[in-house]
């Protein structure tokens, strides 16, 4: 439910999705997400455990991926 509520007060706004410990083995988790940043052009997508070249073709512009696992990116992102 909160998550409908985000999406109707956000689809124009800038976003930025960030998958940790997500990655092509777990399409379950990957493809939602995946489609909401296909769908709304200011949306960005971060993924910890995905390497640029793993990232879907459709949004690889608006994307990046950092070949680590998550625990080593949140650290590089709290220095």
């Amino acid at each position: 439910m909160r998550f409908r509520w985000f999406l109707t007060g956000n689809e124009d706004k800038k976003v930025v999705v960030l998958e940790l410990g997500v990655d092509e083995t777990s399409p379950q988790l990957l493809d939602p997400m995946v489609k909401l940043v296909e769908q709304f052009p200011n949306w960005h997508y971060v993924a910890a455990d995905l390497a640029d070249n793993d990232l879907p073709d459709d949004i690889q512009k608006r994307s990046a991926g950092f070949a680590t696992d998550s625990h080593d990116m949140m650290m590089k992102l709290t220095k």
